[in-house]
């Protein structure tokens, strides 16, 4: 209970602190967030309960061994998250409202005091996240809520395990606590891409390692059949997100006729994805809900966000030896530099280009840390 009491003093300074959300938003945050750990409980006192329900054990026990990786193989910090479980009864933690501009990938974003801006805002209830987005679209944005299994609070409070993915695959239940444990590891205020395509790099560094140690050849079967599917998917998307941005970046376009081909595009995108899945996955449709309601570019503009950078930071993390100590202060050290340095650094990795700060694991040839920056 001292925990929750920590944690709600926490929330309740970052309501009096916040920039752009309202108090009474933040306060909503605070108790959804302190009615999740209020209901955590220990995962090794579950583990010595006999009537603990096997498969529930079975995952539990897989937490743990992954939680040790990260510490002893993927540098993570050593603390309480992920050493407690709470069973919310739903099947997401929070929805999330993305909102982008229905002529260009421009995402709306919000801005929150310690976290910086970010290119989502988040609820504990789904009504109140379809509320903000109906508003939104009544705006002429285009707007998606997703639901979330899993958020970080950046090692503040000890995020717990949760239902809403504690009974995912091995290897994408490795995958998205490697992911919320690198928002531990390297946060930048007001950048979600790069705060996210680096947890997602992360992500995919460590699980096929920690697979391959695991040594179950089912387990690994089933990963990279999943995941090869995944790549695919994401490059339909990736693709129709490329095409659109050439139409929209076209000046001879009238904004009628960049949204009628916007739409064309779309249908398109939707035929190659039904097309894919009877020809290629024998109708294998686990990735049918994304179309659920429509795509827009709220929809597409979240490939970019969590994997446009990902091939310049593993780029990154091969040029510092595959040493994930090397690579974090690599990164850390790239957050200092202003917004276009950043970007420009990225892009150079990306295309093998000479880098204008040195290798990239030396911190002594990046400038100086920018004042009031958080990291």
């Amino acid at each position: 209970m001292l925990s929750c009491l920590k944690a709600l003093l926490l929330w309740l300074l970052l309501a009096l602190l916040s920039g752009c959300g309202s108090i009474s938003y933040v306060w909503d945050a605070a108790r959804g967030h302190i009615t999740v750990l209020a209901q955590a409980q220990d995962i090794d006192s579950l583990l010595l309960q006999e009537n603990l329900e096997p498969r529930l054990r079975a995952q539990l026990e897989l937490v743990k061994d992954i939680r040790r990786y990260s510490v002893d193989k993927l540098a993570m910090p050593e603390n309480r998250a992920y050493s407690q479980y709470t069973d919310l009864g739903r099947r997401f933690v929070v929805w999330n409202v993305v909102a982008s501009r229905d002529d260009s990938f421009e995402l709306k974003r919000w801005c929150f005091a310690l976290f910086g801006c970010v290119s989502y805002k988040g609820f504990f209830d789904e009504a109140s996240a379809k509320e903000l987005a109906s508003a939104l679209s009544e705006e002429g944005w285009d707007t998606v809520v997703v639901g979330v299994p899993a958020y970080s609070t950046l090692g503040l409070t000890a995020d717990p395990v949760l239902n809403t993915f504690v009974y995912l695959p091995p290897g994408e239940l490795a995958r998205l606590l490697f992911h919320e444990l690198a928002h531990q590891v390297v946060y930048i205020s007001d950048d979600t891409r790069f705060n996210e395509s680096f947890a997602t790099a992360v992500e995919e560094l460590g699980v096929q390692a920690w697979l391959d140690r695991l040594g179950d050849d089912a387990f690994i079967e089933q990963y990279r059949s999943f995941n090869a599917k995944r790549e695919q998917f994401t490059d339909l998307l990736g693709q129709a997100k490329t095409d659109l941005e050439v139409v929209y970046d076209d000046p001879t376009l009238s904004r009628a006729e960049k949204l009628q081909r916007k739409q064309e595009r779309l249908n398109a995108l939707s035929q190659d994805y039904r097309q894919v899945r009877d020809l290629e996955w024998a109708g294998w449709n686990d990735f049918e809900p994304y179309f659920q309601g429509g795509v827009n570019n709220a929809r597409l503009a979240l490939v970019g966000l969590y994997n446009q950078e990902v091939p310049s930071f593993k780029t990154l993390f091969a040029r510092c030896g595959s040493d994930f100590p090397s690579f974090y202060n690599a990164v850390k050290a790239l957050g200092r530099l202003d917004a276009p340095q950043r970007a420009d650094f990225l892009q150079r990795l990306a295309q093998r280009q000479p880098l204008p700060y040195g290798l990239g694991c030396d911190q002594s040839m990046y400038p100086p840390r920018s004042s009031g920056r958080y990291e």
